[in-house]
């Protein structure tokens, strides 16, 4: 209690730190930090793994590479797949799950993120089958001894 923020009461939060910083009282103990929960899919395929160029037009890490990923909406399993789906192209009988690793939890201070990450390896049965979602993504594979 006290530590949680909402959007909304976040900017009045942001109002009242402003004015307790001007007036020298120091903020203890209080959370800005939002969570967010998100899945992050590896795709492999031929000993490769599947990597993206992040869009411009995306909030976070913008021209950064990465894998699959995405805010779950609703379970990190049903996410995944749509994630996929959205990015690739690909459907469930086009994968298969290989492991559903533990969530992982990173913090971002320069985002004010805490992310809890859901990782899934996925197995693409047949890579031609990949169409990607935006133009200005780029696509590039990994071998797995580099990573």
């Amino acid at each position: 209690p006290g530590t949680e923020q909402t959007d909304g009461c976040r900017s009045c939060f942001e109002l009242v730190k402003g004015l307790f910083i001007q007036s020298g009282i120091k903020c203890i103990g209080v959370n800005m930090l939002q969570e967010k929960h998100v899945v992050t899919c590896f795709l492999e395929s031929d000993n490769e793994i599947l990597i993206l160029r992040r869009s411009n037009l995306v909030d976070s890490y913008r021209g950064k590479w990465a894998e699959v990923s995405g805010y779950i909406d609703n379970t990190a399993d049903e996410q995944s797949l749509t994630e996929i789906r959205e990015e690739t192209s690909l459907c469930g009988e086009d994968i298969e799950l290989t492991t559903r690793g533990e969530a992982l939890t990173v913090k971002d201070e320069r985002l004010d993120v805490i992310w809890t990450m859901h990782p899934y390896l996925f197995q693409i049965k047949d890579k031609s089958k990949i169409k990607l979602d935006c133009p200005s993504l780029l696509v590039n594979a990994i071998l797995n001894d580099t990573l």
